[in-house]
């Protein structure tokens, strides 16, 4: 009876423990990949149209400032994967990503993959979807 109470505080802890670091990595990537989308679209905004707000853009100006925030502020490696020391931390998949020039929103879908902390052999799969906001548009 006492190794099924200590087997059940133990597992209990270590699913716990498991949960929250995912939960972590999953509030850090959406807020990360909104930031990414928000900047891209502020950096490829014509300031010329700024009075009239409307909403005029250079798409690869935003898909060059979306990636290259993924890069050198998320320090993303170019299949972008993130790593912690030596250790893998987790792995973005781009699904889609579009940039609508009508709207100039940024819309993006992707799959995160985070290895388990336990080495078990499996990832986590978390899906992300992002939609940049337009300040011009949208207000604040």
């Amino acid at each position: 009876m006492m190794f099924f109470i200590i087997f059940f505080v133990v597992g209990s802890t270590l699913f716990l423990s498991e949960r929250l670091n995912i939960n972590g990595i999953n509030d850090h990537l959406n807020n990360e990949l909104n930031r990414a989308a928000n900047l891209a679209i502020k950096e490829a905004m014509y300031d010329s149209e700024r009075m009239d707000s409307i909403s005029k853009f250079d798409e690869k100006v935003a898909y060059k400032a979306f990636y290259d925030y993924l890069y050198d502020d998320l320090q993303l490696d170019r299949s972008l994967r993130k790593y912690s020391g030596e250790k893998l931390a987790y792995t973005v998949v781009i699904g889609d990503l579009h940039i609508d020039g009508n709207t100039a929103r940024l819309y993006l879908k992707a799959t995160a993959y985070v290895p388990s902390m336990f080495g078990f052999g499996m990832d986590w799969q978390l899906p992300i979807d992002v939609r940049s906001r337009n300040m011009r548009v949208d207000g604040l």
